[in-house]
Formats: structure tokens, sequence, C-alpha cells
């Protein structure tokens, strides 16, 4: 691999504070492990290695002994947490409008190789989520941290709480439980390939109270002019490996 795919570093920070908050462990041996500078939290946009996060999700989920660890991070998410990805959601007329963003930015959150599509079936709308092998698997936490933030993110700024109608998740059947179909309000299927979820198209398309065209436009130019950011530095630091090989 000649880069690192690399995870905004305010996730590492919900970690922390899920793990003091929630259950009373003081995260800052375990940062010292992995050697993640804890000061990098306060900068917006800094991000660490997807490898040292994965590796904190799982250590994380360890030392709590707490298979719904993940649960418990996602449900401290709050847009402010997301950088530009967040300002933009909370500006967007519609929630098809701010899942298409999600889909669009999703290299703010993480460069990991996991790929977002947002797309119209008849009556429905279905957002799939695809994993990449490249960099190997996310650990269960991590994933189920993503499902409760992205419906509190959606709680945020629809007036009622909307939720799919079906969901697919890649989550191993045995781990199948009532946790997951009280979260979503739908049925659920395990095992699969993607993360699928559908849903009524009529209610992503229901104006959002927080739109602010102007607003989302500015944090759009932003979002993109960090993406390319990161993919500069993704070129940067493949030409130098190869510099280093010759």
């Amino acid at each position: 691999m000649l880069y690192e795919p690399t995870t905004l570093a305010s996730v590492a920070r919900l970690i922390g504070d899920c793990l003091e908050g929630d259950y009373g462990i003081d995260a800052d041996s375990l940062f010292a492990e992995l050697k993640i500078d804890r000061t990098k939290f306060a900068e917006p946009g800094s991000r660490i290695s997807f490898a040292k996060m994965n590796e904190l999700w799982s250590r994380a989920t360890a030392v709590t002994n707490d298979p719904w660890f993940g649960f418990a991070v996602g449900d401290m998410a709050r847009p402010s947490d997301f950088f530009v990805l967040g300002h933009a959601w909370l500006a967007s007329a519609t929630l098809k409008g701010a899942l298409r963003r999600l889909c669009r930015y999703g290299h703010v959150l993480t460069t990991q190789g996991s790929a977002l599509q947002l797309l119209d079936r008849d009556d429905t709308c279905v957002l799939i989520e695809s994993y990449s092998d490249a960099v190997g698997p996310r650990q269960k936490a991590a994933k189920d941290a993503g499902f409760v933030a992205l419906l509190r993110l959606s709680d945020f700024v629809t007036q009622e709480p909307v939720r799919p109608i079906s969901v697919s998740l890649t989550i191993d059947p045995e781990f199948e439980s009532t946790r997951y179909s009280e979260l979503f309000q739908c049925a659920v299927t395990y095992g699969a390939e993607e993360e699928t979820w559908v849903y009524d198209a009529r209610e992503l398309e229901q104006q959002l109270a927080g739109n602010i065209p102007d607003v989302a436009q500015a944090t759009d130019r932003i979002a993109e002019d960090y993406i390319r950011s990161l993919d500069s530095g993704t070129v940067a630091t493949a030409v130098r490996s190869m510099i280093m090989q010759t």
C-alpha cells in the first residue's frame, strides 16, 4: 500500500469521552499506547491513521467488556463532531440532500475505502455502503457507532424521527439482536455483503427547517477543498514512498 488511510480525529475523541463519561475508564493510557496525540482533537479537521483507529475500537471494546460499546459512542455524536460535513448536513434542504452530501463527502469521515451511494428505486431511496478489502475489516463497534450516529444526525434535522423501512447489515448473524431491530424500528437481516438501508422516498423529501442554501453551498465548497487536500496528501505520500524505494 502506497499510502495510509485516515479517519477524522474527532471520532477518537468521542471514543475517549465515552470511555471516561459512560464507563469511568481513563482513556489517556489507551491513547498513549497507540501513540494517538490527544491534543490533535482540538484542531478542526485533524486526522489519525485508520489502523490506529481500528485498534482503538478493538481495545476500547475489550477494556469495557461491552460488545455494544459502539452504540454508546454513536449516541454521543452531534453534527459538530463531523467537521464541515456536520455543518453541510444541518444546512441541507431535505434529508435526501443530507444523505447525498454524506455520500459525496464521506472521505471527510474516513478514507479507508468504503463507498457510499444513494439510489432511487421506484418509491424508495436506498442507501448502500460497500467496503474495500484493501485495508481489512472494520470493527463491529465502529459499524455500530456509525449506525447510531447516522440516525441521531437524522433526528437533529427532522421534526419527527425518520427510519428505514428495511435494513440489511454486514454484521455477522451471531450478533443478531433486538438492539438492532429496536434501533432501526424495522426488519433487519444480517450477514449481507453491503450495508443497505431502504427508505420511503417521500419521507426523505420533506423540507427541513434548517435549510439555508447559502450555508449549504459554502460548506460544500469547504468540504470539496478539504477532500482535495486529502487527495493531494495521498499523492504526495505515494510519491515519497516510491522515491524511497528507488
